[in-house]
């Protein structure tokens, strides 16, 4: 495909790319080429999106184009999937879609794709699974967790991002493992077990008489006894894997005269790859894997269609078939202008397809990015066929941005040396190369090598420390404040350090913590800080009245005494007689807060799962006590960030309970969150405080820093040949990028560090041999990303032990801890100035003196501070501040019976949905039928009969109109009153009526309750109707005559009596 519409910018690293885009949009607009609607930009993030736009709307505004700063506005500039969805609901009607689309986010998707899976596997396909699965190597080995799974979904995400019908999977299964096994020597006729069992048995009793013969026992043959044991007993009961005869046959006796004896075990052991189960095993693992793979996909197409749900990939998909049709190619042709395409060395190959199908429709096309940065291959993205498909583009359609607008000239030139050579197979060098456009320091160097000794991480990390706090406090480094226009001192902000894997940063994060440094994190671990740890107490403390350790967590953390402290006087409780559940909770034991937790247990059933936990962080002034615990402002924002983050999770919560077509409750909202906790989605926020950034380095691309750490280089980038990929099987057309793809999933039998060695064939086949080389090409991007991320400062990390940096010899790039103390001889001949710090000579006093603890001085110190009061007021959270009474119970109808095991909540919703409509409906709208149909979108048929509830509705409604005559009914009526606090009441009164001499108020509860319940009940609502009652009094300047409580189980209505203040 030629398109001379199609113009790809080259953007290097720093080279000013947004600036580009934004001075190409604005020049588009100008000369009319372009009309502000006719322009599809699409973006990797929202955020740049939102940049972009304002950027383009910025320039039109100081150039005086306000006609046309407006009208941007009417550019479709986002994501890609906002971009889908917004084109799917203008072509709804022509594919047959509705208007309103429910879209998952990404982690709803993976959740019903789980679900999914569990489903699509019987019990018989998890037990074979899981047997091969073992037998065959895939165990985590963090968590031990079998793999299988893992790979069932790689399939699914392949298929769909690159639309290929699962229809084909079972070839797919076949042919992968003819092509695998057909590289594998012949299987033997026999399987060697019993052969190898009786050879284990003889080298058993030889090494056993030896071993209590004469002489000195050896440490290491007596290590080889226990292997060949524990061997022969897995062989025996069927519990080994096929890495294990693999390491048998590499073992051996350290005495010599015992070496010869071993030949035999390590001949049968070493021919494994013949052994006809492992055969079998490969073949039945890829025919099952595939076929789980088919089902999950039609249950989760399946799942979504009966939720009216649709996934990112769902918009990409529909989409591209959308433009398939002439209509709607017409339609978009007609109006599009110009096609703005930003990061696509990241695009997924539907995307790449979509965004030929749109180039080919546009009158101008510009696809932005650089080859250089495409580092994610793990998220589907696919560098091999997005350059294969931007080969094709004529010579004279690609432009390359040539200057680094963002670091130091030595860096660029750093980059430059390094890079050129490095990507010579792929690019020419005018692709790589930039020229530096800012100016370097003058005095100190741009580049910088640490050791960090030869022990063991943790002792690393904490000497990583020590440089970084050293960096900072001696006040030498200096970085450019871009804001300023002036070189000043470096502080913790200016500063990331990057890592290979999460558990790394984790790790250093923890090391710098430890130093007393502040830091920035997006990694798990936010339920488990203590601010966290209080308030889910809290909410366990709400929904469990039984849960005493929930009341230990709260009071030692309230009140910071030690253990041996709180737990003598929960034993001097105990010794009172006392009930053991009440601890703290009432009686003269009691503590505030725990009072306030039971106050707010009552009010649940009125409360959505977030509300309640936000009324546990009020109700325990948790903001107040996390304060108590801060050294320092730093820490103080760190820590209040963290609180906020709790009832966004909440929200999200309840937000895949509705997409699921769930009803969201607190003991779900707890599961979840601690769900989120062990699969690792509990994400600190990364707070706007002067505080070091630690992420890995693929989540660093994009960003930017005055100062960059690079750590774990003597890590090269490791080839997982037992993960599946998608390869085009007749080449790469570029008019349609996904014809033919196929997903080659070759499993590896032999363990992830061995790999195919034991098969050469297979070692040495094309397949791999690509895979290979695609693996060093990732990890030399990767690198790349890396380094081009430090404006002013890069800094080399490294252990101080003998022997190459793996990473740094795998990408050409060791050089840069060779050379002597004046500093680097780069590949180019250039020589680079470097300054070199042993960071385990730091001494503790240097490293760590700065006196860190100051004063929260955001507020005034007061000797008793005083308590914040929330902005928003829940009615349904008030307590009545005088008695009441109840006048007169009136028994209007009879007892419904209700099942509510489970689903109380959505059945109190749905009940409160029936009662507004039936009382302002007419009744020949009001049939049982009507009542069904909302009982089943509520779900919750069948618990009530819809008879007996228009029965119930209508002689509520009788009673009303015979004691009111006249009197008109108002349901759900919204309400907001400003207190003379400042706060802001806010609720929703279930009924009014309206009579000549005022306001008539009445609650619905919808639960049983008996007859000696219901006093109770109406004294715990006592302080919401005083509430609804005072504020109808001032925004209406009408009284409110009387409260009830309508008991729509019981059929009863109780008349409240009160004074107000």
């Amino acid at each position: 495909m030629k398109n001379p519409s199609i113009t790809f910018i080259s953007a290097g690293a720093g080279s000013g790319k947004t600036t580009r885009l934004t001075e190409l949009l604005y020049e588009k607009l100008i000369s009319g080429r372009v009309r502000p609607e006719g322009i599809i930009a699409t973006t990797f993030t929202t955020k740049a999106a939102a940049e972009l736009r304002e950027r383009v709307r910025t320039l039109l505004l100081n150039r005086n184009e306000q006609r046309l700063a407006t009208l941007v506005a009417e550019a479709q500039i986002g994501t890609v999937n906002s971009i889908c969805g917004t084109m799917l609901r203008r072509f709804a009607f022509e594919l047959g879609m509705s208007i309103e689309q429910n879209v998952m986010d990404e982690q709803v998707s993976m959740l019903q794709l789980s679900k999914a899976v569990d489903e699509a596997v019987g019990p018989g396909d998890i037990d074979l699974l899981s047997r091969l699965s073992y037998r065959l190597g895939y165990i985590d080995s963090q968590t031990r967790e079998l793999k299988w799974k893992d790979h069932v979904k790689s399939v699914v995400d392949l298929s769909r991002s690159n639309n290929i019908s699962p229809e084909k999977f079972d070839r797919f299964a076949r042919q992968n493992a003819d092509d695998l096994l057909s590289l594998f020597p012949d299987p033997l006729e026999q399987e060697p077990d019993k052969e190898l069992l009786d050879a284990i048995a003889e080298l058993v009793a030889h090494v056993t008489s030896v071993l209590e013969g004469p002489g000195r026992t050896v440490k290491k043959t007596v290590s080889y006894l226990e292997h060949l044991r524990r061997f022969e007993q897995a062989l025996r009961h069927d519990t080994y894997s096929w890495s294990d005869w693999i390491a048998l046959s590499l073992d051996e006796p350290q005495k010599k005269t015992l070496q010869e004896h071993t030949s035999r075990v390590r001949e049968l052991c070493i021919a494994v790859a013949r052994h006809p189960r492992l055969h079998d095993d490969i073949r039945q693992y890829l025919e099952r894997v595939f076929d789980v793979a088919r089902r999950t996909l039609v249950i989760y197409q399946q799942q979504k269609l009966q939720a009216g749900l649709v996934d990112f990939t769902d918009q990409e998909a529909r989409f591209l078939e959308g433009l398939q049709r002439p209509e709607i190619r017409k339609a978009i042709g007609e109006k599009l202008d110009l096609l703005m395409v930003d990061e696509f060395q990241d695009t997924s190959p539907i995307q790449l397809a979509l965004f030929l199908q749109l180039a080919s429709l546009a009158k101008e096309t510009y696809w932005v990015g650089d080859s250089k940065q495409a580092i994610y291959g793990f998220r589907g993205g696919d560098t091999q066929l997005m350059q294969a498909v931007l080969d094709f583009l004529p010579d004279g359609s690609k432009e390359v941005l040539d200057s680094s607008w963002r670091s130091v000239p030595s860096l660029v030139g750093v980059s430059n040396a390094l890079f050129i050579p490095a990507f010579s197979q792929h690019l020419c060098a005018s692709e790589v190369r930039l020229a530096p456009r800012r100016d370097e320091h003058p005095s100190q160097p741009s580049f910088q090598h640490w050791q960090l000794g030869k022990g063991p991480l943790r002792e690393q990390y904490k000497a990583l420390a020590s440089g970084v706090e050293m960096l900072v406090s001696r006040g030498g480094q200096e970085v450019f404040d871009k804001h300023d226009g002036v070189w000043r001192p470096v502080e913790y902000g200016d500063i990331a350090v990057l890592a290979r894997t999460n558990t790394h940063v984790q790790q250093i994060a923890a090391a710098l913590r430890e130093g007393g440094i502040p830091v920035a994190t997006v990694q798990p671990g936010l339920l488990q800080t203590p601010e966290a740890v209080l308030v889910l107490a809290g909410l366990r403390r709400v929904i469990d009245p039984s849960d005493t350790v929930s009341t230990a967590e709260i009071y030692s953390l309230l009140t910071c005494k030690e253990p041996e402290e709180w737990i003598a006087e929960r034993l001097d409780y105990l010794r009172s007689g006392s009930p053991s559940d009440q601890w703290l909770e009432s009686g003269e034991w009691s503590h505030p807060v725990l009072e306030e937790l039971a106050f707010l247990r009552s009010r649940t059933p009125l409360l959505s799962p977030a509300e309640v936990l936000q009324a546990v962080i009020h109700v325990m002034a948790a903001p107040v006590h996390i304060l108590s615990w801060c050294k320092d402002p730093d820490e103080a924002r760190i820590r209040m960030l963290n609180l906020d983050s709790l009832l966004p999770l909440a929200h999200q919560y309840e937000q895949e309970c509705l997409a699921g077509q769930q009803a969201p409750t607190l003991h779900g909202l707890l599961a979840w969150l601690y769900r989120c906790y062990s699969d690792g989605l509990d994400l600190f926020p990364e707070p706007p405080v002067n505080a070091v950034r630690v992420l890995t380095f693929h989540k660093s691309k994009g960003l930017e820093w005055p100062v960059v750490v690079l750590c774990d280089l003597d890590q090269a980038g490791k080839t997982d040949h037992c993960v599946p990929t998608v390869t085009s099987l007749t080449g790469v057309d570029a008019s349609d990028p996904l014809r033919d793809r196929f997903i080659r999933f070759w499993p590896c039998p032999f363990g992830r560090n061995k790999g195919f060695i034991p098969v050469r064939d297979v070692l040495e086949s094309t397949p791999l041999q690509e895979a290979a080389a695609y693996a060093r090409q990732e990890s030399l991007r990767l690198f790349y990303v890396a380094v081009t991320r430090a404006r002013d400062c890069l800094v080399l990390a490294t252990h101080s032990r003998s022997g190459e940096m793996a990473w740094l010899e795998e990408v050409g790039a060791s050089c840069l801890v060779d050379g002597d103390e004046g500093g680097i001889h780069l590949p180019d001949g250039s020589f680079l100035p470097c300054s070199r710090m042993d960071c385990t000579l730091l001494s503790e006093h240097d490293t760590f003196s700065r006196e860190r603890s100051r004063p929260l001085h955001w507020f005034a110190p007061s000797s008793s501070p005083t308590q914040r009061l929330p902005e928003q007021v829940s009615p349904s959270l008030q307590r009545s501040s005088t008695p009441a009474v109840v006048d007169d119970e009136v028994l209007y109808g009879s007892s419904l019976e209700m099942k509510t095991e489970g689903s109380a909540s959505r059945l109190g919703s749905a009940l409160h949905d029936i009662l507004a409509f039936g009382l302002i409906q007419r009744p020949v709208y009001f049939r049982p039928q009507a009542v069904e149909r909302m009982l089943n979108a509520h779900g919750v048929a069948g618990m009530v009969a819809a008879e007996d509830l228009v029965r119930q509705v209508q002689a509520f409604r009788s009673y009303c109109m015979d004691r009111w005559n006249g009197a008109d009914i108002l349901v759900e009526v919204p309400i907001q009153q400003r207190l003379s606090t400042g706060q802001v009441l806010g609720g929703q009164i279930d009924m009014l009526l309206d009579t000549p001499s005022g306001w008539i108020i009445v609650d619905h509860k919808t639960g049983p309750a008996a007859y000696r319940e219901r006093e109770f009940r109406v004294m715990e609502y006592i302080g919401q109707l005083q509430a609804y009652a005072g504020a109808l009094e001032q925004l209406t300047g009408r009284p409110s005559k009387e409260c009830l409580i309508n008991f729509l189980a019981a059929g009863v209505i109780a008349t409240v009596s009160m004074k107000r203040d």
